[in-house]
């Protein structure tokens, strides 16, 4: 009976040793607001980013420890912003939509196949639905907030497309997009940016670094001619070799720093009209981009954030 008695306030005294050490080891990284982010929740972040960004995994551990970290606070300021005019965890078919859109580009055929792949970085379809779910959702907000701002010269887009060359040169760009607050940060940030490019690459450092939309997907934009270019962005890249990248470039809401990845001469037989909407899609999708940035940096501001 004694034996019993003792066996059994062994076990709660290692329980109890268990959990206390279990406890010992979450600790609370940020707070924003009344929503706290542990080191849990980061190496969490750390294993979805590597999940929807292989090219991850060669970033240092306390570097992507930092992307995962900022990622998440991003991510609680978006929601608590839209949690004010939206209901979030609702399914609906542009979301399901842009979930098979993007395990497709992973190459994966159905969604048994993403959901296996996803338990192999201990993530749930749920988890990630609700991350892709704020992008989705903050693209929607971002739209319906500042449609009406939206600034298209048309008429000037119409007269670049009729002076448009028989030939014109296209690029397949990346991009690294980064903010500054003076003269002096612009000079740190853009050195400590070259040396994370020297480093871990383009793909990665954009990933880590660069504000953009594209960002996730490691800066890509895409194939674009010259003629959906600014003279500034023209002038900056019309020399550069393929592999290369441009000299900083001020742009409303930051820093960038293009890199091109191929580039050819095309022979233009195009359909005005169709390169008209194409010229003005791209201009809108800059300008909400902008929007987008100068809302959530207007929110972050105000937001009571406290880093440990």
């Amino acid at each position: 009976m004694i034996k019993k008695i003792l066996l059994i306030i062994s076990i709660i005294l290692i329980t109890l040793n268990v959990s206390s050490q279990t406890q010992s080891v979450i600790s609370i990284v940020a707070k924003i607001d009344d929503q706290i982010i542990t080191n849990i929740d980061v190496e969490k972040e750390m294993n979805y980013l590597i999940a929807v960004n292989n090219e991850l995994q060669a970033v240092e551990y306390s570097e992507m420890k930092r992307f995962a970290k900022e990622s998440l606070i991003k991510e609680v300021i978006k929601r608590i912003e839209l949690e004010k005019n939206y209901e979030l965890n609702v399914k609906n078919e542009f979301l399901e939509n842009y979930i098979i859109n993007f395990y497709k580009k992973i190459n994966m055929n159905s969604m048994e196949e993403f959901v296996l792949y996803l338990s192999q970085y201990d993530l749930k379809l749920d988890e990630v639905r609700s991350k892709f779910e704020i992008e989705v959702v903050w693209n929607e907000f971002i739209f319906n907030t500042y449609k009406e701002q939206l600034n298209i010269d048309v008429e000037a887009i119409k007269k670049k497309v009729n002076k448009k060359k028989i030939k014109t040169n296209s690029y397949l760009l990346s991009e690294i997009l980064f903010q500054i607050k003076n003269k002096k940060e612009y000079k740190l940030r853009y050195e400590e940016v070259i040396n994370s490019i020297n480093k871990i690459g383009f793909i990665n450092t954009a990933n880590i670094y660069s504000i953009a939309n594209s960002s996730k997907s490691g800066g890509e934009i895409g194939w674009i001619n010259e003629g959906q270019l600014s003279k500034n962005i023209n002038d900056n890249i019309k020399e550069l070799k393929n592999g290369e990248i441009s000299k900083p470039i001020i742009v409303p809401g930051g820093v960038l720093i293009l890199k091109i990845n191929d580039k050819k001469k095309e022979n233009l037989d195009f359909d005005k009209q169709d390169e008209l909407k194409k010229i003005i899609t791209y201009e809108k999708n800059k300008q909400y981009n902008q929007f987008s940035l100068i809302h959530y940096n207007k929110i972050k501001f105000n937001s009571k954030i406290n880093e440990k």
